[in-house]
């Protein structure tokens, strides 16, 4: 035999060996058999996102939406002490929890309730499209009022 086909032998064992390693470590990593799993540190947060979280984020969200460069909670505030654009502030609210709230099956367009109130006192602003039949959760957050006085206080109810 001569030198050339010497090394044309050893040049497809070679070949195959490698051909053969690979095909191993593919079946291996596929098959998660032991010896050649992935090793490393893996961490992170996991969180119960419960309705009341769900419900908090909406709440959070069109709170700090801006709507005409003053956000939501601003108008709020605005609306307690100035109920003239009350008609306006209804629609913008009811137009973006419409457009941004999901339901349980991802479509658009839940059904909600939003409610303003100030203090102790009963709420002087209550809309949406919630019936006292509809199951719902609820959440609220506390607006600084303006010009000082009581806190208000909106409230979300939602469906899932």
């Amino acid at each position: 035999m001569n030198k050339r086909a010497q090394v044309e032998e050893l040049v497809e064992f070679v070949f195959a060996a490698l051909l053969l390693a690979v095909l191993m470590l593919v079946v291996t990593l596929i098959l998660n058999l032991p010896g050649l799993e992935l090793k490393g540190k893996i961490t992170g947060t996991v969180e119960d996102f419960t309705p009341s979280k769900a419900c908090d984020y909406y709440l959070m969200t069109f709170l700090r939406t801006e709507n005409g460069n003053v956000t939501f909670a601003e108008r709020a505030a605005y609306i307690k002490v100035n109920p003239a654009n009350i008609d306006t502030f209804k629609a913008d609210v009811t137009k973006f929890l419409d457009d941004n709230y999901k339901r349980y099956d991802n479509e658009l367009g839940g059904i909600w309730q939003i409610s303003l109130s100030s203090g102790a006192v009963k709420p002087f602003l209550v809309f949406g499209n919630l019936t006292a039949i509809n199951p719902m959760h609820t959440c609220s957050k506390t607006i600084p009022s303006l010009g000082g006085g009581e806190p208000l206080i909106a409230r979300l109810a939602l469906t899932y």
